[in-house]
């Protein structure tokens, strides 16, 4: 039998508000993509010496520097932020599904935030929750037997690959202290804001699916209720 339908929650003004934040993000990144393009061309200019004086030069990388600087705390604010609703998000689908079936799931709400935290399992594990919260979402009765879409996976190989690169343009950031460095790292930096734009539409549209699926059991677990009027 599924557990109490007074536990599970309504996951529509939470995904509302992750869609608003991914949007933003989105533009975000296009917006420091670009800023990053211009930082490279600044970079080739110093490279060939184009500046008439020293001054311009020093003028030049202090705007861009500080432009960079205001981008680079804008989007850890906005990471942060995405990071604090998408895990409260997944607590609460992981929840409403472990309401959904009678056995226990693989994954606790809490285990299913808490894995994108734990080194080594980070690679699999957040997969594999959200992978049984589809499958449950989709199909209570039978989950085990659901096949995922290529939507899952598609979403987890745009994280896998920009948390990568941006590790390692991060990693490689600490030392540049060269202009071939410091260009490789800004490459590095486009593509992170480039893989960033379909990794936050994957999640706008995995968020979106479970909750309309999640949404739609409780419906009609409310209109098979004793006393539901039909």
């Amino acid at each position: 039998m599924c557990k109490s339908q007074a536990e599970v929650r309504d996951l529509a003004s939470a995904t509302k508000w992750i869609r608003r934040l991914l949007f933003a993000d989105m533009a975000l990144c296009a917006v420091s993509w670009l800023s990053d393009i211009a930082e490279f061309r600044l970079l080739s200019d110093l490279g060939h010496a184009v500046f008439e004086t020293q001054a311009e030069a020093i003028a030049a990388a202090g705007a861009s520097d500080e432009r960079q600087a205001v981008l680079g705390v804008l989007q850890t604010t906005m990471l942060l932020v995405l990071m604090v609703t998408i895990g409260r998000w997944i607590y609460f689908a992981n929840r409403n599904a472990n309401a959904q079936v009678g056995e226990s799931m693989h994954y606790s709400p809490g285990w299913a935030v808490g894995c994108y935290f734990v080194p080594i399992v980070n690679f699999w594990k957040p997969y594999r929750a959200m992978k049984e919260i589809w499958q449950v979402s989709a199909n209570p009765a039978a989950w085990r037997a659901v096949r995922v879409p290529g939507l899952l996976r598609w979403w987890w190989f745009f994280w896998i690959l920009t948390g990568l690169v941006g590790h390692l343009a991060f990693r490689l950031g600490l030392q540049a202290n060269t202009l071939p460095a410091l260009q490789a790292v800004n490459v590095m930096t486009q593509i992170v804001d480039v893989l960033s734009i379909p990794l936050d539409m994957a999640v706008l549209a995995l968020t979106g699916r479970i909750a309309g699926m999640q949404r739609q059991w409780a419906a009609r677990q409310a209109a098979e209720a004793p006393g539901a009027v039909s």
